[in-house]
């Protein structure tokens, strides 16, 4: 379906709402990074 508010009259930032990429950067960090937890994955970089 579409993503509430992605339209000019409800959200200014709406073409930044883009639900297939949302899906592919959501899976992206589950498959590297949930699926392989690490000390270097629960500590933000220095």
């Amino acid at each position: 379906g579409d993503v509430p508010g992605a339209d000019a009259k409800s959200c200014g930032n709406y073409q930044d709402m883009n639900l297939n990429m949302a899906k592919y950067e959501a899976a992206k960090f589950y498959n590297e990074v949930l699926l392989n937890i690490k000390e270097e994955n629960l500590n933000y970089p220095q």
